[in-house]
């Protein structure tokens, strides 16, 4: 039971620990205006986007790993993993950045 919620929790938390500890960068202090829009805009386009798929059919989402809160007919961990995708996205942006600036000065 909940083992959306738990998988999507988990890796908010990962992130982050990536983000401080294996990176050393804090981007989610440094980037948190880019981030919270990046998860408002994420979040209204699969408000719409899902309730549409959902009332039409094309997919659903299993009661018995919800929690159960929805809005409209969207679970509240579907949110949860938009955050996931924009910490992993900004993440990954900004490594592949430092990186590219750690090759640029050996050359």
């Amino acid at each position: 039971m909940y083992e959306y919620l738990y998988i999507t929790i988990f890796i908010v938390i990962a992130c982050l620990i990536f983000d401080k500890y294996v990176l050393k960068t804090n981007l989610v202090q440094k980037k948190w205006k880019s981030l919270l829009f990046v998860n408002i805009a994420g979040m209204i386009l699969l408000v719409i986007w899902d309730n549409i798929a959902i009332i039409r059919n094309h997919w659903w989402y299993s009661d018995h790993i919800l929690i159960g809160l929805k809005i409209g007919y969207v679970p509240i961990e579907s949110f949860i993993l938009v955050m996931d995708f924009s910490l992993v996205s900004l993440i990954a942006w900004e490594y592949l950045k430092l990186n590219d600036k750690k090759i640029t000065k050996r050359n």
